[in-house]
């Protein structure tokens, strides 16, 4: 809620990932569980489609 809260307050577009913070970090190609994540540049990586 906290994230959710202080994005918006800086008017960053948050998306809430629908699985849990194990599939998460699969997706992000991580052998750990990740709570969040901040895309920067996604350049030429599907990674925002992958989260949606």
């Amino acid at each position: 809620e906290d994230v959710e809260y202080y994005a918006k307050l800086s008017e960053i577009p948050c998306h809430i990932y629908d699985g849990t913070s194990v599939d998460l970090g699969s997706v992000c190609g991580k052998p750990f569980t990740v709570a969040t994540l901040i895309v920067n540049d996604p350049g030429d990586s599907t990674i925002l489609d992958d989260l949606r």
